[in-house]
């Protein structure tokens, strides 16, 4: 697997060439402003296990998403919005499904690698996943509903897995998401490109940080 900082060129450039790449392949939809009350800032998996130089799993390029990503939390904290964590960890026993069979391998809770790379406030919840999809087997969606949230502003790694299986289960449970391209990241731009292609042909709207914040004001 080739692993590439593709981000290195400049943030806002790679971004204007994804948005035409996409434009090719699918109507790029504007994306709707936002009812500040009602939407939530998801961060997936910005965890030691992606984000250290030192674990088999980094990603070279989620270190370029940082400081947008820091943008964004500070907004949301700003306005009172929900800002929710994710981090993949498995307990001990845990039933590993079909993660442990494909990658031979896994993130165990407690450890340093199952551990947030970012710091979070008191008020942030922060989920602990054993798959792709922060929907699978967690609160999330209760969280959510509860909150009276309908739209969810999506950052994190890893693009093409991770940020992709929820944001299509975010779109079947009725939520609007706006999936941040340079807050996302893959280890290679191919993988980041064709994830985004293919979400937005059919379930997200494909933002930048600053289009994202642009919404809010």
């Amino acid at each position: 697997m080739e692993k590439t900082n593709y981000l290195r060129g400049g943030l806002e450039k790679k971004c204007e060439e994804w948005l035409g790449k996409i434009r090719k392949h699918s109507r790029l939809r504007l994306p709707p402003r936002v009812t500040k009350r009602s939407c939530a800032l998801l961060v997936i998996d910005m965890q030691n296990f992606f984000l250290n130089e030192k674990s088999h799993a980094f990603v070279p390029a989620g270190k370029a998403i940082i400081q947008n990503i820091k943008k964004l939390i500070k907004m949301f904290r700003s306005l009172g919005l929900p800002i929710i964590f994710t981090r993949y960890a498995l307990a001990e026993g845990e039933d590993t499904g079909m993660m442990e069979k494909w990658w031979a391998d896994a993130v165990l809770e407690g450890t340093f690698y199952s551990k947030l790379a970012l710091k979070r406030s008191r008020d942030d919840k922060v989920i602990r996943k054993s798959s792709y999809s922060a929907f699978y087997g967690t609160n999330l969606e209760r969280i959510l509903r509860e909150n009276n949230i309908e739209k969810i502003v999506l950052t994190g790694v890893m693009t093409h897995l991770c940020c992709d299986t929820t944001a299509r289960e975010a779109f079947l449970r009725g939520f609007n998401v706006y999936f941040v391209m340079d807050a996302t990241a893959t280890y290679n731009e191919e993988l980041h490109l064709a994830s985004i292609l293919a979400l937005s042909h059919g379930f997200v709207y494909p933002v930048t940080t600053n289009q994202t914040i642009a919404l809010f004001e």
